[in-house]
């Protein structure tokens, strides 16, 4: 069943398609929506919408098909396969027009991956270029044939050009001549009937040629004189071939167009098309809107729904949500006039319409909305004079409009179903209207102000109850579900300027229980907006807090990240140049050893003891073991690593210590009590003896602790230690890091062999602490 115009304008459709219109580009798109811009069924406005989807896509990456340059030529390529004759004009704007088709075609062409549903449309584009091109350059910018496309053009115009100029020599001649001075008035040439001509006096007119004209007084004689007639009639001659020669290339020119004009209508089609997806894709933009779900059934969810109408004008529009589906195929919408009842009322249909044109909806994310079919309102003032109706009976015309289009599928709008009559009949006639919609199973939405409409809503399986919110006696124009709207007639009408005697004799004239109880409902129903206000106030508090703990988080992610990445910048900066220190000294020690003088060892001896000086690597010596206890909540020296920590945890001997926001497992002996915490012990602990071995003597100098670190942390101290021990004057070192699970000492007996210091490693002797220990021995020891 087509839409009604009835209903289209009941629902404010004629709005939405003069918008649709203005984002035509063509005058082919603008025709589109006058005529008829809804799809035949759901599937081709499904497509519809993945157009729009498409021309968002490319949009969002700053394209926009190229739609000017085209005019409606239709008619004049339909003359052109009746057989008719277009002029230079025509033909020029049908060449340039198609030139923009052209353009267009290739702009999606190049785009067709991104464009899978738009690229059907594209693809019935295919004019030949040639015949375009030839149709473009045929003419110049003023809209002649082109002299330099067409040669002949141009050799007969030459022709007649040089002609011209010998018969305006010669006549130019003949008026300077003296002795033919007496047969002139005046000397000058002019034209008489497409033939020059010079003005005779009337009694020379004889002797000089053949007279095409006289003055109004009869005393002059427009003279072709006879030197020039010949001249001047090979001049007629080339012209009346010009004229041929431009009549044969219009015919064939027209001709081409005619053969090739199912083509062009179906380009100018197709091109219409596109402007007209390109226009529902910019009316969405200005609508803010979503692109729904077009389903199968008859289900309506839409969350935040806007009036369409009310959006393009700038309104602040309060949305609200709809549902109707199989469990629900009814609502009643009540509350006050003026309260927003209507306007959802129309929302619904209007975006029932708008989803049958493919259009964006201005509704949240997630959407659904089903193929409506038909979609009937009896809406506004049901009053029809042309019909001699009286208003009430105009709007059981609409009624009866409506319950022969209710089925499944339908959605049916009745606002202020079964008013103007008698309350009590109107209630009973609206309750048995609105019930035998409901047993067609269609999609229903009504508005009312009979009380026993909504009793029969709030207790019919089928059938929902929304009111519209008044508080401190103003209309919010939110409707809420399950709430059972008052008119607050009294309200409205002080608010709508009524005088306020009359108000509050209306007042005095309700029952007094009535009265009480209105009072009552009308606080509550203030306590609870401002309960709901609170609540959404808190909700954007809550939702502003998370953001701001969520940029803060990734804030200190982002710092601790660059600090981590500055260190290990630092320590491969320190490593290279510890590197590049040693390789110099070595190079300088070898060429001693080739060529050892006294003089170049002590410059050597000295420059080792200034590196050594500048570069002082950090290596910790081996501390006491501490005596002072560890709890959650001391600071901490980390000993190996030279950093400071706060102590989470404590297990045995084990300790947890947050370092920079980075958690770390430590051995107890891996720290000590930052020095504000340190407790004198009372007895200071025996120094060790170092042990020797035939490498050297273990000391707190050349021994480093890796116990407690991580991996890559452990390596990373090892090869710093490493190459600051190459500077000193220590033989060998000691790796302490313990037994553990083994991953520290097998990670860097694997490491060591691939280094520039694995020439001699071994796993340290019983006596020199075992296999807890791996020593490095340097070749210069």
């Amino acid at each position: 069943m087509d839409l009604s115009t009835k209903t289209l304008v009941a629902l404010d459709w004629p709005f939405i398609q003069d918008a649709l219109a203005a984002c035509c580009q063509t005058a082919l798109g603008r025709d589109a929506v006058i005529d008829s811009c809804f799809a035949k069924d759901r599937t081709e406005a499904r497509g519809f919408l993945a157009e729009v989807g498409e021309l968002w896509r490319l949009e969002d990456d700053g394209d926009t098909p190229p739609l000017t340059g085209i005019s409606d030529v239709r008619e004049e390529v339909l003359r052109t396969a009746r057989g008719d004759i277009l002029e230079p004009p025509e033909l020029q704007n049908i060449g340039r027009t198609l030139e923009s088709i052209v353009r267009l075609a290739g702009w999606f062409g190049a785009r067709q991956e991104s464009i899978p549903q738009l690229r059907q449309t594209v693809d019935r584009i295919a004019i030949d270029s040639f015949l375009v091109r030839h149709m473009v350059d045929s003419f110049t910018a003023e809209g002649e044939l082109s002299d330099a496309y067409y040669p002949e053009i141009r050799s007969l115009k030459d022709q007649i050009e040089g002609l011209k100029l010998q018969v305006r020599s010669t006549l130019q001649a003949l008026l300077n001549d003296a002795s033919m001075a007496d047969a002139f008035h005046d000397r000058y040439i002019t034209d008489r009937g497409g033939r020059l001509v010079i003005p005779v006096r009337v009694q020379a007119r004889r002797r000089l040629g053949i007279v095409h004209d006289t003055s109004q007084s009869g005393e002059t004689a427009f003279v072709e004189p006879s030197a020039v007639v010949e001249s001047q009639n090979e001049i007629k001659g080339l012209e009346a071939h010009l004229r041929r020669t431009v009549a044969k290339i219009l015919t064939e020119m027209s001709r081409e167009l005619g053969e090739a004009s199912p083509a062009i209508l179906a380009a100018l089609q197709a091109t219409m098309h596109l402007d007209l997806a390109s226009a529902r894709a910019r009316l969405g933009r200005r609508l803010e809107a979503t692109i729904p779900d077009l389903g199968t059934d008859a289900r309506i969810h839409l969350d935040d729904a806007r009036h369409p109408v009310l959006a393009l004008r700038g309104v602040e529009v309060v949305p609200n949500s709809i549902t109707l589906d199989e469990t629900r195929s009814t609502l009643v919408l009540t509350g006050p006039n003026a309260g927003g009842k209507t306007i959802t009322l129309k929302t619904i249909g209007l975006m029932g319409i708008m989803a049958r044109a493919g259009l964006p909806l201005p509704v949240a994310e997630g959407a659904r909305i089903g193929w409506l079919d038909p979609i009937v309102a009896v809406v506004g003032d049901h009053q029809d004079i042309e019909d001699d109706l009286s208003t009430f009976s105009s709007h059981l015309v609409g009624l009866k409009r409506a319950l022969r289009a209710a089925r499944p599928g339908a959605l049916i709008l009745l606002d202020e179903v079964a008013i103007g009559t008698d309350p009590r009949q109107g209630a009973a006639l609206a309750q048995a209207i609105i019930e035998a919609v409901v047993r067609t199973g269609a999609r229903a939405l009504i508005t009312t102000h009979y009380d026993e409409v909504k009793a029969l809503a709030a207790e019919h399986p089928a059938m929902g109850l929304m009111g519209a919110v008044f508080a401190d006696g103003r209309p919010t124009f939110r409707m809420e579900p399950g709430r059972f709207g008052r008119s607050h007639a009294l309200s409205v009408a002080r608010r709508m300027g009524i005088d306020s005697d009359i108000v509050e004799r209306a007042r005095e004239l309700l029952d007094s229980e009535v009265r009480r109880m209105d009072d009552l409902l009308s606080e509550v129903e203030s306590e609870r907006e401002r309960l709901r206000e609170q609540a959404l106030s808190l909700a954007v508090r809550q939702k502003k807090l998370d953001f701001e703990l969520t940029r803060l988080d990734a804030r200190e992610a982002k710092l601790n990240a660059r600090r981590d990445r500055e260190d290990a910048e630092s320590r491969a900066l320190f490593r290279a140049e510890l590197k590049a220190v040693a390789k110099e000294i070595r190079a300088e020690l070898k060429a001693l050893q080739a060529a050892p003088t006294m003089k170049a060892a002590s410059t050597l001896l000295d420059k080792v003891k200034a590196e050594r000086a500048a570069v002082h690597p950090d290596v910790a010596p081996l501390p006491p073991p501490s005596n002072h206890e560890v709890k959650v909540g001391d600071r901490v020296d980390l000993i190996q690593m030279g950093v400071r920590g706060l102590v989470l945890a404590v297990k045995d001997q084990q300790i947890e210590v947050d370092v920079r926001g980075k958690r770390m497992r430590l051995p107890r002996a891996a720290v000590h009590l930052a020095p504000e915490k340190v407790r004198q012990p009372t007895q200071a602990p025996p120094a060790r003896e170092p042990t020797r071995s035939p490498d050297g003597v273990r000391t707190e100098g050349n021994t480093l602790d890796l116990r407690g670190l991580r991996v890559h942390e452990a390596l990373d101290a090892t090869e710093a230690f490493l190459l600051g021990i190459q500077l000193s004057d220590h033989g060998c070192a000691y790796l302490l890091h313990g037994h553990g699970t083994g991953a520290i000492k097998t990670a860097l007996r694997q490491w060591l062999p691939k280094s520039a210091f694995g020439r001699d490693w071994r796993a340290a002797r019983g006596d020199e602490g075992g296999d807890a220990f791996t020593v490095v021995v340097f070749s210069n020891s």
